[in-house]
């Protein structure tokens, strides 16, 4: 089961190489929109600190509503944290709620190179 996972997300090409630690050029962010709203405090707390969600979190969000489970892989402070924000934010009656997965590329640390 884990290894089909794994076959799952191993890219069919490998990407060209980007240096260590991916490509650090700045990227124009591709914002997304929701079908439906979030929980108030969670939509309070956006509106007050002017975050916009990022087109992955938007759509990570959709999948979790509509009770799939998710696999969120990307680089750190890329927007993780609101999916699951989201899926913790939300009273669950089901016996079996949707789950969220995310991972994150580890850097080795300085203090053990």
């Amino acid at each position: 089961m884990i290894a089909d996972l794994i076959e799952t997300l191993r890219p069919t090409t490998l990407p060209a190489p980007r240096g260590a630690h991916g490509d650090p050029s700045p990227r124009e962010p591709l914002y997304g929109t929701l079908k439906g709203e979030l929980p108030q405090p969670l939509q309070a707390y956006l509106d007050k600190k002017k975050i916009r969600l990022y087109s992955h979190q938007c759509e990570a969000i959709e999948h979790l509503r509509s009770g799939k489970n998710v696999v969120i892989t990307t680089p750190t402070a890329s927007g993780k944290r609101w999916p699951s924000t989201f899926l913790s934010s939300r009273p669950s009656s089901r016996t079996n709620p949707p789950r969220l997965f995310s991972c994150t590329p580890q850097r080795p640390s300085p203090m053990t190179s």
